[in-house]
């Protein structure tokens, strides 16, 4: 498994029911860069958003 350390969201978007997240990384000279896109199907959105919330309280 491929471990990513992320700083933020660049983008979102919503196409064919299906979340696309550009994630980005800070790089050493403090801009941002894109990193890794997340595609995440509508369907489990809620369920991926309730358990990051539960698992920072």
């Amino acid at each position: 498994m491929t471990s990513v350390f992320i700083d933020g969201i660049q983008t979102l978007g919503v196409h064919n029911q299906v979340v696309r997240l550009q994630l980005m990384q800070l790089k050493p000279d403090g801009k941002p860069e894109p990193e890794l896109q997340l595609l995440i199907p509508v369907s489990i959105v809620k369920q991926i958003v309730d358990a990051l919330n539960k698992s920072v309280k």
